[in-house]
């Protein structure tokens, strides 16, 4: 999975709540950062490697965005609700997929930053994902926690097809996506290893907090397992 997006739109965000169930902040930008998580997907064993790609990242590094694009199965294009000219970054991105892996990859739309003032349409840019594209979409709140695993519920339902997902009989399909949705049946099997990127930021939030709380974020931190940048960190 390839997660691209413009600068500061929250990609990492949402990875964090849903990896780690946590928010970091303050902003720090992100260069490459590579996850591995195995899920469990109805009764399908799952493994899924995430790429979390800075907002410069296509431009500063074209060489790597191709080996990038030919290695992912699917993809999320994140923008802000409060920024229009996110959606535009999303608009180029998509041609830029498309380009390399077809009209039909798997791809997820995700409007983030809901906990603020929209400045876009969800109407008008919903549309045009859906029923335009065909592609899925989702808007969440990675600060507050709102709506982040539908990303990934909605992304395995934009792969279920192509990958022979499968789900339990009771599943629903009510999602408003050209294909029906998964159930969320991802459960965390172990503690979760820390991995660098989310290391350095929980370390910068530490520094900044008063006494106690900082004392708690460094507990936090010390009780996962630092990795190197492509070790894996296990979900469930």
């Amino acid at each position: 999975m390839l997660v691209l997006g413009a600068s500061m739109v929250g990609k990492t965000g949402i990875l964090s709540q849903f990896l780690y169930d946590s928010f970091i902040g303050p902003y720090k930008e992100t260069v490459d950062e590579m996850y591995h998580g195995e899920f469990d997907v109805g009764s399908c064993d799952l493994s899924l490697n995430i790429q979390d790609t800075g907002g410069n990242y296509v431009h500063d590094f074209p060489a790597m965005v191709d080996i990038s694009l030919q290695s992912a199965d699917a993809f999320i294009l994140v923008y802000a609700v409060d920024d229009p000219s996110s959606w535009d970054e999303v608009v180029r991105l998509r041609s830029l997929v498309t380009s390399h892996k077809g009209e039909q990859a798997p791809i997820v739309v995700v409007g983030n930053k809901t906990d603020l003032e929209r400045k876009t349409s969800q109407e008008a840019l919903e549309a045009t994902v859906m029923f335009d594209w065909e592609h899925g979409y989702v808007e969440c709140s990675a600060k507050d926690n709102v709506n982040t695993t539908a990303v990934f519920k909605e992304l395995l339902g934009q792969a279920r097809n192509r990958f022979e997902i499968s789900c339990p009989p009771s599943a629903s399909s009510s999602s408003r996506g050209s294909l029906p949705s998964t159930p969320l049946v991802i459960r965390r099997r172990t503690s979760l290893p820390q991995v660098p990127a989310f290391t350095r930021l929980m370390s910068d939030e530490g520094a900044m907090s008063s006494g106690g709380e900082r004392a708690k974020v460094e507990k936090r931190s010390s009780s996962f397992a630092l990795n190197k940048r492509r070790d894996s960190c296990k979900v469930q």
